[in-house]
């Protein structure tokens, strides 16, 4: 017990919890009431995003599920500057950069999440070289070869015309 109006607690478990009181006056009457506390779990929040990885500003789709109302805070890569906050269970924006993408839950309690977080890479576009070919000009009906370089990890995709493309990757 104390001798104070007032105490502080700190239950360490989800429940209901009751304290009582006790207060006496100068002439020894006792007066009694209870208080009833109940305690909610803090919510467990996940984060999904819709992929690791996006080209620079490619639309990104990160959801959280747990709670209620969510609270999102963004840093770029090193986590060192915030670039941003939204509300709501799902953001949706263009990448201009990778971005550290981290949400706290809270449910109808009022009770908040441990902060959970993820990184969506945001990679550059392909470097591609400039469109050369094998001579200088071509007479109707003979071939010409159009090159942009060889990378093994891209699959190029010309266009004869604006109606109509075909997909050829290289090397074959």
């Amino acid at each position: 017990g104390t001798n104070k109006n007032s105490i502080t607690v700190r239950p360490g478990n989800a429940g209901t919890y009751q304290y009582q009181v006790e207060a006496a006056d100068n002439d020894g009457c006792i007066g009694k009431t209870t208080a009833l506390l109940s305690v909610f779990e803090n919510p467990t929040v996940t984060i999904t995003p819709e992929k690791s990885a996006y080209c620079v500003n490619e639309v990104a789709k990160v959801t959280a599920q747990g709670g209620n109302s969510y609270s999102w805070t963004l840093y770029d890569q090193n986590t060192t500057n915030s670039i941003g906050d939204a509300t709501g269970p799902e953001i949706i924006l263009p990448l201009a950069q990778t971005t550290y993408f981290e949400v706290i839950a809270q449910d109808v309690h009022g009770c908040k999440s441990n902060p959970q977080h993820t990184i969506i890479t945001a990679k550059p576009y392909p470097v591609i070289k400039n469109a050369s070919t094998n001579k200088d000009y071509v007479c109707t009906g003979l071939d010409v070869e159009l090159a942009v370089g060889n990378n093994a990890n891209y699959t190029y995709l010309w266009k004869t015309d604006y109606q109509n493309s075909s997909t050829h990757t290289f090397p074959t």
